[in-house]
């Protein structure tokens, strides 16, 4: 009997190539070779298409590539692992298996990265949590300082209420290595928070000096520029004298960003500002260049000290220095409110009888016909009142953040720079004064 000869199909369009494949390694006889494969880049694609649509072996192929996570150096399974998981069908949770994965790795030198690129996709189980708060609080007991990281970062992740309990206990603690340690941690994770933390030790001033201390090793502030300010500008005049003080002696060019000062690298010496600041009978000094956006005149570049009153601004500066918003933008914003504020009317109208059904839809229906540039050309007069408002509020919101910060009275301005004197002659062992 003569044979057949062997015939081979082609599929060129690529979704039934995938079906066929899924159908060929879902089975058990195969799905060896499947896991096998799995690492092999050039399979990559189709990872994640078994991993997609083939749910009898989803968690198979999840947990495949997360234990070769274990041993991969590169980090191409927990990449490919997060690019799987960001294709996840609806409804299909990973949790166990990333917590299980996490659980089992925590000690590998280099697991915070992966662990936290995960746990993106976890809805943490009350095992999982316990067993990171557990950890947290032994790790801040003993030291153990990448233990409180691991431990800190995946409970920031996973409940950030109970780990900001125990941060903030270990800040209140009489332990300078578990402060500094906590400190460490926040700083990693939240800086508002870490803003908030610092501030509120006012009757702790060694606490505030190591917490300031660590903040200043950072030696930048890249990325964390909001929040410094925040912290400058709410910090009370001892806080801020302590802060200047440590930052001229461990990061100098953080210095003038105490001050609230932008554009320069350097602030004068203490003992001459004190100098000027006693020798001055003007009794009003300018503390920045400053708010360098608002400052743009050669004058305000040069006066860090030593500025006459003449010079302190006035509601007219301010507002030559603040636009404005734009009409368009105030106009969108009007309409908006106008439109919502219509159909509100017409619908108490109406609940009160004094129209009728049918002239509420037909109200409705003219409203619907006033387009945002035909309101605009009608009620120009109240989109620039509302512009006016807008910028006029701006106006006495930034004159009051200037007076606060930027222009000092002689008395507070000498006792401000005697104090950061003392300070930078008493250091950290100064005694506990309370910072207040």
């Amino acid at each position: 009997m003569q044979s057949l000869p062997e015939e081979f199909l082609d599929f060129p369009h690529q979704r039934f190539r995938e079906i066929l494949a899924i159908t060929y390694f879902e089975a058990e006889a195969n799905i060896s070779q499947f896991v096998l494969n799995v690492g092999v880049e050039e399979f990559r694609e189709f990872v994640i298409v078994m991993f997609r649509l083939c749910e009898s072996r989803r968690d198979l192929t999840l947990s495949t590539l997360l234990a070769k996570s274990e041993e991969d150096q590169k980090g191409y399974f927990v990449k490919l692992a997060h690019a799987c998981l960001e294709q996840r069908p609806k409804g299909y949770d990973p949790s166990h298996i990333i917590e299980e994965w996490g659980m089992r790795i925590e000690k590998s030198p280099n697991a915070i990265g992966p662990i936290l690129r995960m746990l993106k996709f976890v809805n943490a189980s009350v095992e999982f949590v316990t067993w990171a708060d557990r950890n947290l609080v032994q790790a801040l007991r003993t030291h153990n300082l990448g233990a409180i990281s691991i431990f800190g970062n995946i409970l920031y992740s996973a409940r950030p209420s109970a780990f900001f309990a125990h941060i903030s206990e270990a800040l209140g603690g009489s332990d300078d290595v578990g402060v500094v340690a906590a400190t460490e941690l926040l700083l990693s994770v939240d800086g508002a928070v870490f803003v908030t933390e610092l501030l509120g030790r006012r009757s702790l001033e060694r606490t505030f000096k190591l917490m300031t201390q660590r903040l200043l090793e950072e030696r930048s502030i890249t990325g964390r520029e909001d929040w410094w300010k925040q912290m400058c500008r709410a910090a009370s005049d001892r806080q801020l004298a302590v802060l200047l003080s440590m930052s001229l002696q461990i990061n100098t060019a953080l210095a003038p960003r105490v001050l609230g000062i932008q554009r320069q690298v350097s602030i004068p010496s203490i003992s001459s500002m004190l100098n000027a600041a006693l020798e001055c009978t003007s009794g009003m000094f300018l503390i920045a260049d400053s708010v360098s956006e608002l400052i743009e005149n050669s004058t305000g570049q040069k006066a860090l000290l030593s500025c006459d009153e003449g010079f302190y601004i006035d509601v007219g500066f301010v507002e030559e220095k603040i636009a404005k918003p734009s009409f368009e933008s105030i106009g969108r914003s009007v309409y908006s409110d106008w439109i919502e504020a219509s159909r509100d009317q017409i619908s108490i109208l109406r609940s009160h009888g004094t129209i009728t059904l049918e002239e509420a839809e037909a109200r409705y229906g003219r409203l619907e016909l006033v387009s945002m540039e035909d309101f605009i050309r009608g009620a120009g007069r109240d989109i620039e009142a509302a512009s006016d408002a807008i910028r006029d509020k701006n106006v006495v919101e930034t004159r009051k953040f200037m007076e606060e910060r930027m222009f000092w009275q002689k008395e507070r301005l000498v006792s401000f720079l005697r104090t950061v004197g003392q300070e930078m002659v008493g250091g950290l062992s100064a005694g506990a004064k309370g910072v207040s």
